[in-house]
């Protein structure tokens, strides 16, 4: 029953009534707590932009199942979102370990690593990510790892992930034309300049 009032709870968040559907989720909880019903409760208190409040259900849903990896996932992102490096890294770990394919955890944790300067760290998740056959990597994760690899000095890498992101994500990912027509550019030549060039034209084509 508490895992069915949370799901009604849902609904209410779908169309966007997130006061009445926290007020079920609460009611969730209460009648039996269940590791889906916190995860539920955090949910609508991340519609209400309750952040603390969202992070608290979703430890005890942790807490009550550690196979709950949709709620260590969201944990993991708040956690990094608000400065809690240690917990961020602790949970996103998790997730990596008992979900070797979530491209999702290791793109979250890659980006972590890579802010704290723990660029080989980060090169050696986001190659899991790409490589992944299961699910595959967004064009933001593709983007990440042209970051990644050009902090490391792997320029002909990074090209091929920014190019990745721009067939994956046409005009929405403007930062990946952006960075591969840099690419070019600091190559030189005629071939670096028709190639920036065509970059540009193509996202100005590409835009909506």
């Amino acid at each position: 029953m508490p895992d069915v009032i949370a799901a009604v709870g849902t609904r209410f968040v779908e169309r966007g009534q997130p006061a009445l559907a926290r007020e079920l989720r609460k009611r969730a909880v209460t009648h039996g707590p269940t590791a889906e019903a916190y995860y539920q409760l955090a949910m609508v208190n991340v519609a209400l932009d309750k952040p603390v409040v969202a992070r608290e259900a979703l430890r005890r849903a942790v807490e009550m199942d550690a196979g709950h990896l949709q709620a260590a996932l969201r944990l993991g992102r708040l956690a990094r979102q608000a400065g809690a490096l240690v917990e961020a890294k602790s949970s996103l770990y998790r997730v990596v370990r008992l979900d070797p394919d979530s491209t999702e955890a290791m793109a979250e944790l890659s980006a972590l690593l890579h802010r704290e300067g723990d660029h080989r760290e980060a090169a050696r998740l986001i190659e899991r990510a790409l490589a992944s056959n299961k699910r595959k990597p967004s064009p933001e994760t593709h983007v990440l790892a042209g970051e990644i690899f050009q902090s490391l000095g792997d320029g002909a890498r990074a090209l091929d992930c920014y190019t990745s992101a721009v067939a994956l994500g046409g005009g929405e990912h403007g930062v990946a034309y952006h960075h591969a027509a840099k690419l070019h550019l600091a190559a030189g030549g005629a071939n670096g300049l028709s190639a920036a060039r065509d970059l540009y034209r193509g996202y100005l084509m590409a835009r909506p």
